[in-house]
């Protein structure tokens, strides 16, 4: 357990210690994933940055009841921000990891099945149910792990992430009832 402990304490150290420099200190691009839409980071300081997405994203969802096939499709509007904390990426001055915290807001709109039993007189009947969109609005914190690329001679710079995070509003959970966590992939025009 102390070398584990030890371990820890000396790669923390070491990760403290390599606080990427700034590349530049704004950009604005595209974000393809979930949410896919418009990109945006801004450096505060050399080692920290905000980041906003705002965006969409679409599911097709198909469901067989009694022989006849559904089809109804989950859509979403919702913005990301997060506070980052910027990192060397072994030693290479053009790349940085990167992590943080923050939130998320959004509609969304998705198939909920609505139920045509009934209870009568103390007795249950079955009358089947139905399919009916049901939009609302949604939000909650997240966290980011991320990795950038700032090309050295020209303006632009890409990068990857993962944003898992857990919805408080209108109930608590993963994301739309699942644990698959959002992310995307970036290409940004930086200003220096």
């Amino acid at each position: 357990m102390k070398k584990v402990l030890s371990l820890a304490t000396i790669l923390l150290s070491m990760s403290i210690a390599a606080f990427a420099q700034k590349n530049y200190n704004t950009a604005i691009g595209v974000q393809l994933g979930s949410p896919t839409g418009f990109h945006l980071k801004h450096y505060l300081s050399t080692k920290n940055s905000i980041e906003a997405v705002i965006g969409g994203s679409s599911t097709t969802h198909s469901y067989n009841n009694n022989g006849w096939g559904d089809r109804f499709y989950s859509r979403a509007i919702y913005a990301q921000f997060h506070y980052e904390w910027n990192y060397k990426f072994f030693d290479v001055k053009e790349m940085n990891f990167y992590w943080g915290l923050g939130g998320f807001v959004g509609i969304y709109d998705r198939p909920v099945w609505v139920h045509g039993d009934y209870y009568r007189n103390g007795k249950y009947y079955y009358n089947g149910g139905y399919w009916e969109q049901k939009t609302s609005a949604f939000a909650g914190v997240s966290g980011i792990f991320g990795i950038e690329y700032t090309m050295k001679n020209h303006p632009f710079s890409f990068g990857a992430n993962l944003t898992p995070g857990v919805s408080i509003l209108p109930e608590v959970n993963a994301f739309g009832n699942n644990l698959t966590p959002w992310g995307g992939i970036h290409a940004n025009y930086t200003f220096k």
